[in-house]
């Protein structure tokens, strides 16, 4: 069965500061999803946000998207994702750079993604990794990392969605307010009602209550178990891979 994973652009780079990644952090998730994939998720699909380098870029350019900011955005998401492949080929995992704007398209709300690539890239235990990323359609767009994530997990029937961020999980109140109480589990139809807070520094996709409600768009069938976890704990992300406790917040799809 497939398991679909995203990785946030924030955890894996500073952004606050361009163009910088956190290469303690990179190592630590790269040999998770390792000992993951050896041990419980044989096929396994990887998306990464863009942090510092795709939200930066696309923030910088703004109207310009449509003409160089395109091009800059797609060179510097695939640095990004040259790095991360790098890192899960020093431990093994055998995964493959796919390049999302050139199997994505949009148009308006609807998303369409070649997805013969890569479930024939799963059928020869290759671990795809894809990427936020701008891509064409009717005009330029800012595609998130969450959305694709969703929309894969509902196309491939997907085991298991986790998203790996920053923060813990899903909070009653921003993880900064004092007394901010993490949420074990919540219902997806009831993520309208939280007050949920958005990712430190550029964002260009949204956040946390973005990263939810994209779920109530591409919703999974109702076996999938959803997870949004803390990253920055060690083992949290093998565990929630292979089914064990995991330290975050549940996602009910009923």
């Amino acid at each position: 069965m497939v398991v679909v994973v995203k990785i946030g652009g924030a955890l894996i780079t500073d952004k606050q500061r361009p163009f910088r990644i956190r290469y303690e952090v990179l190592r630590r998730l790269a040999k998770e999803l390792a000992q993951a994939y050896r041990e419980c998720c044989r096929e396994m699909v990887l998306i990464h946000g863009g942090g510092s380098y795709g939200h930066y870029v696309v923030h910088e350019y703004g109207s310009r998207l449509e003409g160089d900011g395109f091009y800059v955005t797609i060179m510097f998401m695939r640095e990004l994702n040259r790095v991360f492949v790098e890192h899960l080929h020093a431990v093994n995992v055998p995964a493959v750079p796919v390049d999302t704007h050139a199997i994505a398209l949009k148009k308006g709300d609807r998303l369409q993604l070649f997805l013969d690539t890569i479930t024939y890239m799963l059928k020869k235990g290759y671990v795809p990794v894809l990427y936020g990323d701008v891509v064409v359609g009717d005009r330029v767009y800012v595609l998130s990392g969450d959305e694709i994530a969703w929309f894969l997990a509902r196309e491939l029937q997907a085991k298991r969605l986790v998203f790996v961020t920053e923060v813990l999980g899903v909070f009653d109140k921003s993880p900064e307010v004092p007394g901010a109480k993490l949420i074990n589990e919540v219902r997806l139809v009831d993520v309208v009602k939280l007050d949920m807070h958005s990712a430190k520094g550029i964002d260009v996709t949204g956040g946390m209550a973005t990263k939810l409600r994209l779920g109530l768009v591409y919703r999974p069938h109702r076996a999938c178990e959803v997870a949004i976890i803390g990253g920055t704990i060690p083992e949290n992300v093998y565990r929630t891979l292979c089914g064990h406790h995991i330290v975050g917040t549940r996602v009910r799809l009923d």
